[in-house]
């Protein structure tokens, strides 16, 4: 998280850059040092819903949903063909706001 931190701060030195986070251990480590162009704003607790990357999990849940595999090796690699079968409609469906 550190090197990212570093590198977002680096690659947009004239920008005042925000991030928003989940509520991780490791966004809210005492060791990070915030570059003094990032700020970190955290989501609420449990509020998935205003994440964007929720909904395509929750979508890719649905296909899984009741499988089984037979190795962990098994479910990545479906994970992986069905994340490769979006397309971009479709995603922008997923996790676009409407803006009114």
């Amino acid at each position: 998280m550190q090197l990212y931190l570093n590198a977002l701060a680096e690659a947009r030195p004239d920008t005042l850059n925000v991030l928003l986070l989940d509520n991780s251990w490791a966004h809210r480590a005492q060791t990070l040092v915030l570059p003094w162009n990032v700020v970190l704003l955290f989501q609420p607790a449990y509020a998935s819903q205003v994440n964007p990357s929720e909904r395509v999990w929750e979508d890719l849940k649905s296909d899984l949903a009741w499988e089984r595999f037979a190795s962990l090796q098994a479910l990545q690699d479906q994970i992986v063909r069905l994340v490769d079968a979006y397309d971009a409609p479709t995603l922008h469906s997923l996790t676009a706001y409407r803006i009114s």
